[in-house]
């Protein structure tokens, strides 16, 4: 006989083998709630009022039917997922990736698009509309749910043009440092560029923003 309540937990569901038929699933979420029934006395003294530790559940997968409905199903999902003990939700790229309405985040296009411009051949993404997103987002925090957002920054995929900055077109400096005989790379774009609204880029360029893109390397 397992000692722990915990060792006993695990026995518990190392009997019911691998079943994931729905029988077999309302099975382990029945004996689950047993065991914490039995032992919520003991739980609760394993930690302070006021430690938090929560559950964090994955809200996405990459073979989500991509039919736009997913920060729906988030939003209808929210109340019973906190009342089933998770405390917050790890959601997908919510903006505009290569893929268009099939991609999933990761092929990152467009940072600023979370579902409200028609580029990629669609308007919303795989998950929704930016309403959406918003709906589903605010029935999380109204129902205790904390929301992590997955964001790609380190790349992009598939630029449509070459950018215009002020009439000239976007290009790279180098300043040379005599005194360590180094170099540092920078980026000269206009504020404009990283605007979500390229109507409002081209109408409107704006003074010039310069970005150091690069550390500092040893000419030879």
């Amino acid at each position: 006989m397992s000692n722990t309540p915990f060792q006993q937990l695990k026995a518990r569901f190392q009997s019911l083998g691998k079943d994931f038929s729905q029988e077999g699933l309302e099975t382990a979420k029945s004996a689950l709630q047993s065991w914490l029934e039995q032992h919520s006395e003991v739980l609760s003294k394993r930690k302070a009022a006021t430690e938090s530790n929560g559950t964090m559940m994955q809200a996405f997968h990459w073979y989500i039917p991509a039919d736009g409905s997913h920060w729906k199903t988030i939003e209808e999902s929210a109340q019973e997922l906190a009342k089933a003990g998770f405390t917050a939700l790890w959601l997908p790229p919510a903006y505009k990736g290569i893929g268009g309405g099939y991609d999933v985040g990761y092929g990152a296009y467009d940072l600023f698009d979370l579902g409200e411009f028609d580029q990629k051949g669609t308007v919303r993404t795989k998950y929704g509309t930016r309403q959406d997103y918003v709906d589903a987002v605010t029935a999380c925090r109204k129902h205790g749910l904390q929301v992590y957002a997955d964001v790609v920054f380190n790349h992009k995929m598939a630029a449509d043009f070459e950018e215009e900055s002020t009439g000239s077109k976007l290009m790279t400096t180098m300043m040379k440092k005599t005194t360590k005989r180094s170099l540092t790379l920078f980026l000269t774009i206009p504020i404009t560029a990283i605007r979500p609204s390229e109507t409002a880029a081209k109408s409107n360029p704006g003074p010039a923003l310069i970005l150091p893109v690069g550390g500092t390397s040893t000419l030879p």
